[in-house]
């Protein structure tokens, strides 16, 4: 008979596992299902390709990270150059507006 807390971290566990089937895309259970063999009664060959496979799906998860936060990484340094471009180009705008108004005033002083 199952204590209320082993009852708590039972369902912890499977809830966590869910979570984990939905992100990776993988079901140890739908696995279990299609063979028709509890995973405890596999054989280590099964067992082994299954590990594999586990293997794989982590594998590629990880790559999607990597590829987002290089993502990201890049999209941060086109921000960031932006950003100096834009305060670069400040100073020539403030330029161009003075240049502008001077001409502006000599335009108007020769009128």
């Amino acid at each position: 008979m199952q204590t209320c807390s082993q009852a708590v971290g039972a369902a912890r566990e499977e809830r966590d596992s869910k979570q984990d089937e939905r992100e990776v895309g993988y079901s140890p259970r739908a696995e279990e299902a299609q063979s028709g063999v509890p995973t405890e009664n596999r054989s280590h060959k099964e067992k082994l390709t299954t590990a594999k496979t586990r293997l794989n799906v982590l594998e590629a998860s990880l790559e999607e990270l990597y590829q987002g936060q290089l993502t990201e990484s890049l999209v941060d340094k086109v921000e960031s150059l932006v950003d100096r471009l834009t305060e670069d180009t400040k100073g020539s705008m403030q330029h161009l507006h003075e240049v502008v108004a001077e001409l502006t005033s000599k335009v108007t002083l020769l009128s």
